[in-house]
């Protein structure tokens, strides 16, 4: 190969390799959730749970024969809120609390549970502390996971323990900060589970949305409910 040819092809490789690194540049910029549209009302199809959410933002739901119910809103690939129904781990706290006797094993059935000790919490108490624990767990998704301020609130009727959290989630080009909320609380015989968040620099605009929809969740959805 001549010469002439060679610097060809080495000039046609670092422009190949100059737009891919621009693609994959492109790809790594967060994109924001869409803004959000007039909210409208989404009841799971098992009715154990309704909530208000933007219309543009799509409920997803998978449901375990009325055991447990997950549904998920992901605007975007940096904003989330998932929300888990369950009743296994209710009834697992209500032995934690009616006995001091083989709490640590019970409690090792909880992921995060082996760090309670008995008659230390409230029934939401440990709830809250068991969730923390678990998604400390989760390295893949919630590296560095760490609690700010603590709340109580109102969430379907019911007293609810609402923390902010930080954490770093993967990204193409490495890790991202994320701000977020969880929140847990016992409604009637089941447990609820709710995590949501964004990119730190989109805590502004984006959490509130999502404490809207956590204020206007409701439980044991009427039967003439849409």
């Amino acid at each position: 190969m001549s010469t002439r040819n060679r610097t060809i092809c080495l000039v046609s490789l670092i422009v190949v390799i100059a737009f891919v690194a621009m693609a994959l540049l492109v790809c790594a910029q967060p994109s924001a959730p869409p803004n959000p549209a007039a909210m409208a009302r989404f009841t799971a199809g098992d009715r154990s749970l309704s909530i208000d959410h933007p219309s543009n933002w799509e409920a997803h739901m998978r449901s375990e024969e009325g055991v447990e119910t997950d549904v998920e809103f992901r605007p975007s690939a940096c904003a989330f809120m998932k929300i888990e129904v369950n009743l296994q781990r209710s009834l697992i706290v209500d032995v934690l609390k009616s006995t001091d006797s083989e709490n640590t094993g019970i409690a090792g059935m909880v992921p995060g549970g082996e760090a309670l000790k008995p008659r230390e919490y409230t029934p939401s108490a440990h709830l809250h502390s068991v969730q923390a624990a678990h998604l400390a767990n989760q390295l893949s998704e919630f590296s560095g996971f760490r609690d700010g301020a603590t709340e109580k609130a109102r969430v379907g009727g019911q007293e609810a323990l609402v923390t902010t959290c930080f954490w770093n989630a993967p990204g193409l080009l490495g890790s991202r900060s994320m701000a977020g909320r969880r929140a847990t609380l016992l409604s009637g015989d089941r447990q609820v589970s709710i995590v949501y968040g964004c990119l730190k620099e989109m805590q502004q605009t984006v959490l509130p949305v999502f404490d809207r929809m956590l204020i206007s969740l409701a439980f044991d959805a009427p039967a003439g409910a849409q």
